[in-house]
């Protein structure tokens, strides 16, 4: 679940409402020739999970749903341990 909350902040925190999608100038992301992902250069652009994950460059879908699961496993890893320090019964 954290990567959904964390995607759902950057984004109301960068527009600073609550607006639908399609209400947006411009896209966080766009697509590059070769069908890569990467993040737009318009200031105007919402911050989203994805746009902070090809920062570094274009990436597949494949590799950005690979990065966003790896972040669900490392949550996960944190909440078993949060839960076994607090000695709740799992």
């Amino acid at each position: 679940m954290l990567p959904a909350v964390i995607n759902s902040f950057l984004f109301l925190s960068s527009v600073k409402r609550i607006v639908e999608h399609r209400q947006l100038k411009s896209s966080p992301v766009e697509h590059t020739e070769d069908f890569k992902l990467k993040a737009t250069e318009h200031k105007d652009a919402p911050v989203t999970l994805v746009r902070l994950i090809v920062a570094n460059g274009p990436m597949t879908e494949k590799e950005v749903g690979f990065a966003i699961f790896k972040l669900a496993l490392f949550s996960a890893a944190l909440a078993i341990i949060t839960a076994f320090m607090t000695g709740i019964k799992i």
